[in-house]
């Protein structure tokens, strides 16, 4: 009974972590996750080190914060380049004109009529 309440609960938090990773993959992009990725294991690292006393050597702690580091320059970034997106955005719609429902191609009683720009032109 035991392992069985085990499992099931193995398979449920199975189960979150890919439907989480799911959901920040399409929210956001595969960068952002796995600089979530490293992040986590720098979090894994470090309440191993506070929690159980784990020895810290400089190369650990060396690596960590480069990963800490290139997670604020990835942050960094991004935030900038949403902010531009953003403004960009708030700007005027394009003086495009609206897309054409008409085909470029027609057919009128078997014959072809070239459309060029919303006007026809018998051939």
């Amino acid at each position: 009974n035991y392992m069985q309440g085990f499992i099931i609960l193995s398979c449920l938090i199975a189960v979150s972590v890919n439907f989480s990773t799911f959901l920040v993959i399409g929210t956001t992009s595969p960068v952002t996750y796995q600089v979530l990725g490293h992040l986590k294991t720098c979090l894994v690292l470090s309440f191993g080190y506070t929690l159980l006393h784990d020895p810290f050597t400089m190369k650990n702690i060396l690596g960590i914060l480069v990963a800490i580091f290139g997670m604020a320059l990835y942050s960094f970034f991004s935030v900038r380049e949403s902010k531009k997106k953003s403004t960009n955005d708030a700007l005027p719609v394009s003086q495009m004109p609206d897309k054409e429902t008409e085909p470029l191609l027609a057919t009128k009683d078997g014959s072809d009529i070239k459309k060029a720009n919303g006007v026809s032109h018998g051939c």
